[in-house]
């Protein structure tokens, strides 16, 4: 089993690069949906168990962006999300569902 710092490729072209502990990602890591095309979501943060968990930022290739707390690879709390229309809101989040819209600017 693979333990510290470490890339892995998928055949999908997704990648990660992070921390691992016993050849699951664990602690901080980037992980990216396809490395090879320009049109890719890019996840920056926190991992536990090989899932998003913590604290992070998720940007999807269409250009909205997700910043806030992450669980069992779920939006969980609170988290701002950026449209790319520049407009942005504030929700409170509960296993990947909206329960709370905290405010819009």
């Amino acid at each position: 089993m693979f333990n510290g710092t470490g890339e892995y490729r998928w055949k999908s072209g997704a990648y990660f690069y992070g921390s691992f502990v016993n050849g699951i990602r664990k602690g901080e890591g980037i992980w990216i949906s396809n490395s090879v095309s320009e049109n890719a979501d890019i996840y920056k943060g926190s991992y536990e168990n090989n899932k998003k968990n913590g604290y992070g930022v998720y940007k999807w290739a269409n250009g909205t962006i997700y910043d806030g707390y992450f669980k069992n690879d779920l939006r969980h709390d609170e988290g701002i999300m950026v449209f790319p229309n520049g407009k942005a809101a504030k929700f409170i989040w509960k296993d990947g569902v909206k329960t709370t819209k905290l405010y819009c600017e």
